[in-house]
């Protein structure tokens, strides 16, 4: 048996050191297999000819397993360790050390965390999220100044406070800072919540993984079009660029054929700035033959540096504007 006590690591591996680097859906994904909210399934742990186990999302927005015959309900790390019959700490490291977040990945996780989005879309089909907005208070408006991020821009971008939020018409427990990013697509209105300090929910979203942040503010007669990572960077590089998006994720899924047609079609110059680290560099690459080029932050900053977020705190945006000079993006 591995002894996962002698696993070496410059941080301490914690169950929410991993949930800030991982989601919860995707642990369950390596372990359980492919599975949607909603539907029944064969218990892992005994002979089941009837599925009497499922997925729930909990109040406090966690991924559950839920045995109905049973009523037990486990966490994903609750699971390795039922799983593989250890205790709770050595499942936190065993998923460590198989998504690589000490020592080298399998294959399953590299695969696992590409292509995380497909199970994204499942939950979002299935997710009601409702809000009640706030007031820019000072600790709200501060997060986003950080940024250089004014409440103009916020509020013009159908970027909202949250002070009290719904899930499935369950009211959830939410910080200070909670946020929420609307997407409107024809008829329909999408959301998705950020809570950038929080630990039992950073994220939760029913946007589909192909519909992007920004779409309908899109300046058509530009020759430059950026894609950025998610909604935060874009509305950061929003003070460079008139036009731009920001992707669901850094998977080739959130850039569909179609998308890619339509950006190529209107815009001669297009550049996609995702993270600086592996992922994000080779899923940069796979669109260069699709005609698009690619920016990262610098490499030699990383771990503590791989986006725009965390590069404008760190060297604020003048130094975001010279190396985007620098790089002849501007």
């Amino acid at each position: 048996m591995i002894d996962f006590n002698q696993i070496e690591s410059p941080v301490r591996i914690t169950a929410k050191y991993i949930l800030s680097k991982l989601e919860d859906h995707q642990i369950f994904r390596y372990y359980f297999g492919s599975f949607e909210l909603g539907r029944n399934y064969s218990s892992k742990f005994r002979k089941d000819g009837t599925p009497s186990t499922g997925f729930y999302i909990s109040k406090t927005g966690k991924l559950v397993y839920n045995d109905f015959r049973t009523a037990e309900k486990l966490d994903c790390f609750g699971f390795v360790a039922k799983l593989f019959n250890i205790s709770y700490g050595d499942a936190v490291r065993r998923v460590a050390a198989d998504f690589g977040l000490v020592g080298k990945p399998t294959k399953r996780a590299d695969a696992i965390i590409s292509h995380s989005a497909d199970f994204d879309r499942t939950i979002r089909k299935n997710t009601l999220i409702q809000f009640i907005p706030g007031k820019w208070t000072t600790n709200r408006t501060k997060y986003w100044s950080l940024r250089y991020v004014d409440v103009s821009r916020l509020k013009k971008e159908e970027v909202y406070p949250v002070d009290r939020l719904f899930v499935n018409k369950i009211e959830i427990k939410v910080d200070e800072l909670c946020f929420a990013y609307v997407v409107r697509e024809k008829d329909k209105i999408y959301v998705k919540i950020y809570q950038p300090f929080s630990e039992r929910m950073k994220w939760l979203s029913n946007i589909p993984l192909a519909v992007p942040f920004g779409m309908s503010s899109l300046k058509y007669g530009t020759d430059h079009v950026i894609l950025g990572k998610a909604q935060k960077d874009r509305l950061i590089l929003l003070t460079f660029f008139e036009s731009i998006i920001g992707t669901q994720n850094e998977s080739e899924s959130a850039l569909p054929d179609s998308l890619v047609k339509h950006l190529v079609f209107n815009f001669p110059q297009r550049t996609i700035i995702w993270d600086a680290d592996e992922t994000g560099v080779e899923n940069c690459k796979k669109f260069n033959s699709k005609g698009f080029g690619y920016f990262n932050t610098p490499k030699q900053l990383l771990p503590d540096i791989k986006d725009t977020d965390e590069f404008v705190l760190d060297y604020g945006m003048h130094g975001l504007e010279k190396l985007l000079k620098s790089k002849n993006l501007l």
